[in-house]
């Protein structure tokens, strides 16, 4: 079963703000679903996404939480 996540747990998760996870979403880097007023992405979305943006290239092995999909 996928695992979801809001906004403010992937902040708290990688230390990137709320705000930037939006632009992300805004600019359609990031999948996302919205219900209300809230954000969601899956787990899979996120693995997604990382191996799209070399931007977070910098991390080593081991600091990515789904490395073991990789």
């Amino acid at each position: 079963m996928e695992k979801i996540y809001n906004l403010e747990q992937l902040s708290e998760k990688f230390g990137i703000s709320v705000r930037t996870w939006r632009e992300y979403i805004k600019k359609r880097e990031l999948k996302a679903s919205k219900i209300g007023r809230s954000f969601f992405v899956s787990d899979y979305d996120l693995l997604v996404f990382f191996k799209k943006n070399e931007a977070y290239s910098w991390r080593k092995k081991g600091d990515y939480p789904f490395d073991d999909l990789l």
